[in-house]
C-alpha cells in the first residue's frame, strides 16, 4: 500500500511553518524598506548652564638660538665632563614654576633634542645636556669615561621656554 506524503499530518505543519516564514520574512522586509530616519528637526532645547570663566590666555612660548663659543666651555674634574653657563632671560620664574624648558643642539642643517646620547663602537658613551634655572643654563658634554680626548667647538642651540 503506498501512501503519499501529501496527506500526513506532518506535511502540513511543514507547509504551514514554511509559509508562516515567508509570510514574516516578507513583513520584515516591508518594515524595515518603509523606515526613514529624516524628518524635520525638532525645537532647540533650552539653553544649558553657565560653566567656570577658564584661565586667562593660552600661556607663552619663546624661541632663542643661543651661540656658545668654544672658548666657554671649561672642565669640571670633579664631573669629568665639560661645562658652559649662559644666560637665558627667558626662563623666567613662571617658567621655573609652571613651565618647561627644551632644547635643541644644531647639527649641520639639521637639530638634535637634547638630550643627545650617542654609543661607539668601543662601547664609550657621549652625552650632551642641559641644566636650567631662572635666567640661566648650563650644558654639560662629555664621554661617560671621563675622557677629555675631543674637540670642544662652536654650538648652536635652541631653547624653547613654555609657560
Amino acid at each position: 500500500m503506498s501512501r503519499s506524503l501529501t496527506n500526513t499530518p506532518n506535511y502540513h505543519k511543514m507547509k504551514r511553518k514554511l509559509h508562516f516564514l515567508n509570510l514574516l520574512f516578507i513583513g520584515s522586509a516591508f518594515l524595515l524598506s518603509s523606515c526613514t530616519k529624516e524628518g524635520p528637526a525638532g525645537p532647540a532645547g533650552p539653553a544649558g548652564a553657565t560653566g567656570p570663566q577658564g584661565p586667562a590666555g593660552v600661556g607663552t612660548i619663546k624661541t632663542r638660538d643661543i651661540v656658545i663659543p668654544a672658548s666657554s666651555w671649561s672642565w669640571s674634574t670633579a664631573a669629568t665632563l665639560y661645562l658652559a653657563t649662559v644666560n637665558n632671560p627667558d626662563i623666567t620664574t613662571d617658567v621655573v614654576t609652571k613651565g618647561s624648558v627644551t632644547a635643541y643642539l644644531k647639527t649641520g642643517n639639521l637639530w638634535d633634542k637634547l638630550p643627545l646620547v650617542q654609543f661607539s663602537s668601543t662601547g664609550r658613551v657621549y652625552n650632551y645636556r642641559f641644566l636650567w634655572s631662572q635666567g640661566q643654563m648650563i650644558f654639560t658634554q662629555g664621554f661617560n669615561d671621563g675622557n677629555r680626548s675631543f674637540t670642544i667647538s662652536q654650538d648652536t642651540v635652541r631653547v624653547v621656554s613654555i609657560y
